[in-house]
């Protein structure tokens, strides 16, 4: 279904997730313009990924759950919950912000989500978190009906994974896509973990300066 109205965009190197929520800091005048507009229309704006210095096609719109900060100098911190997937049909440039007409999207089937799958997925999540020191993150409720985004939104994954999967329109491919990234990107942590040690042990098992 395509919107009788233009999506405010707000262009970001993050993509975010329906349902899950992030921190923004507005700074920008016409941003703080686009925000200050939703916030007095409880209206919601895009958040779209920026890729050389070009935007993707497909974003996630979100509305401002919370204004955490409001500076002196007009910047204001918020909370942002994302909310619905969008494709980008058309692009209008006419106010200080850039918009879109967008077109929403959802998932072709609303299946159970395979629990002993799920498992694997969030036990790979949680061995990776471990591995880089992630704090605090989502708890995954197995009855949510898209947890891999929940998921993914918890990790410091690259964003044009974290892209890809936001595109995906089967919540059954997102986990299958996980349960084979996840596992890879471990490996390749830990291996950066062994050159990092053996580098500082000058290769020899022993610090530099023993």
């Amino acid at each position: 279904m395509t919107t009788e109205t233009l999506l405010p965009l707000f262009p970001l190197e993050v993509v975010i997730f329906p349902g899950t929520k992030i921190p923004l800091h507005i700074f920008e005048p016409q941003y703080r313009l686009m925000i200050s507009e939703a916030l007095s229309g409880y209206s919601a704006f895009g958040v779209i990924l920026v890729r050389n210095q070009q935007i993707v096609a497909e974003g996630c719109s979100a509305v401002v759950e919370r204004v955490t900060k409001k500076h002196e100098d007009g910047r204001l911190d918020i909370d942002a919950r994302g909310r619905k997937r969008f494709k980008t049909l058309e692009l209008d440039q006419s106010l200080p912000y850039l918009q879109a007409r967008v077109e929403y999207f959802e998932d072709h089937s609303r299946l159970p989500v395979n629990k002993t799958v799920l498992g694997e997925v969030q036990q790979h999540a949680d061995r990776l978190a471990d591995l880089l020191g992630v704090g605090e993150r989502d708890v995954i409720d197995a009855t949510l009906s898209e947890p891999s985004f929940h998921i993914a939104h918890g990790l410091p994954l690259e964003l044009d994974f974290k892209q890809a999967l936001l595109g995906k329109r089967s919540e059954a491919e997102r986990l299958a896509e996980l349960g084979e990234y996840l596992p890879s990107l471990i490996e390749r942590v830990q291996t950066a973990g062994r050159v990092k040690k053996l580098a500082g042990t000058n290769g020899k098992g022993r610090m530099p300066h023993e």
